[in-house]
């Protein structure tokens, strides 16, 4: 299964996660992905996380150009007329002044797609202030109900998400009038929205906290649970069936009408405190009452479901990437595809226009 998006190219100018991100779903979904890297560092992920480069750049093909020289940027813009996407996460201002800005590649490509991924919004104010996933979380608000810093970089993934959902849109819209546009998607704008409805409580006055959030603990059907062996259990009974089911399930049919009762949380937590992981884990499967095992990285990788690929197209997975690029890998290849001669290859590499792969 090659997916839905074959014939679809795009130029990756990101680097680390949020951009990478963004690239790998465009990749999954069947785009070709060609990871434009300069001829120096190229992507620090590469070095600094090397397992997350290899996963993220799965499949794609790198080319190492230096943008900054003239010769570069001709080669860049010989590029465009085969291109749908441009995705880069430069600050404001960078491709305009490497005269690569929107105006500049549309003249070369009338439907080609800018995708540019931003800390903050060019028109809010902090356009020009550094950041990272974490600072984008502490902003919006939903740090404080945290407490403390996740695991996963919930910003930089948001950005990603939202910004290859905002590109496919545009995508078809170019398909459809034959005019592309310069599509925005800020990791901050992007955190934020998924806290919209915590917002819009503490717009309205009423200043949400976890102890009055109904899925953050305030309901004795839905939070997380210890148990006998020092496992903990998740129970999400929600709706009035599951709990139901769960109630008989423990033998508490008395427990029905107190779904929603904050005084049941410490009767519940003295019977999941009274029986190890197993058992609630056998539980939960024997009931179906949304009651889930806490698993940890280990053994989610080893069980069901698989999740690398979260997306089917007609049922099936898309199919498996192949290795992430060395920086360059398919400089040569890509260069020769735009009609570059193997001696005028050699040159810009001997002038260090381009990288050859390694």
């Amino acid at each position: 299964m090659k997916g839905p998006l074959v014939g679809v190219t795009v130029l990756d100018l990101t680097r680390l996660l949020p951009g990478p991100y963004c690239a790998w779903l465009l990749r999954n979904w069947g785009a070709r992905v060609i990871k434009v890297e300069d001829v120096q560092a190229g992507d620090y992920l590469r070095e600094a996380q090397p397992v997350w480069f290899a996963h993220l750049n799965a499949g794609a093909e790198s080319l190492a150009l230096d943008l900054k020289h003239p010769g570069g940027r001709e080669l860049f813009l010989r590029l465009l007329p085969e291109t749908d996407v441009v995705l880069e996460g430069f600050r404001p201002g960078v491709l305009e002044r490497l005269q690569l800005g929107f105006d500049e590649m549309s003249v070369v490509n009338p439907r080609l797609v800018l995708t540019s991924i931003s800390g903050y919004a060019s028109d809010s104010g902090l356009a020009e202030r550094a950041g990272h996933d974490l600072n984008y979380l502490a902003r919006s608000g939903l740090l404080s109900l945290m407490g403390e810093a996740p695991p996963v970089q919930i910003a930089d993934l948001a950005g990603g998400l939202t910004a290859a959902a905002a590109t496919l849109a545009a995508v078809v819209g170019a398909r459809a009038s034959g005019l592309g546009s310069h599509v925005e998607a800020s990791l901050f704008d992007s955190v934020a929205g998924f806290g919209a409805v915590l917002r819009a409580e503490a717009r309205a006055g009423l200043a949400p906290t976890r102890a009055t959030m109904p899925l953050a603990g305030a309901l004795p059907c839905y939070g997380l649970y210890g148990t006998a062996d020092g496992g903990r259990v998740t129970l999400g009974a929600l709706e009035p069936k599951f709990w139901v089911r769960f109630c008989q399930a423990v033998g508490r049919a008395d427990w029905v009408e107190r779904q929603m009762d904050p005084a049941l949380r410490g009767e519940l937590a003295a019977l999941f405190a009274g029986r190890d992981l197993a058992a609630w884990a056998a539980l939960g499967e024997r009931a179906d009452c949304c009651l889930e095992p806490v698993l940890s990285l280990a053994e989610a990788v080893g069980g069901a479901p698989h999740t690398d690929q979260p997306v089917r197209f007609d049922g099936r997975r898309p199919e498996a990437q192949g290795p992430a690029p060395g920086q360059g890998a398919q400089t040569r290849e890509i260069l020769q595809s735009i009609g570059i001669s193997e001696q005028d290859i050699l040159s810009l590499s001997a002038e260090g226009v381009i990288r050859l792969g390694r």
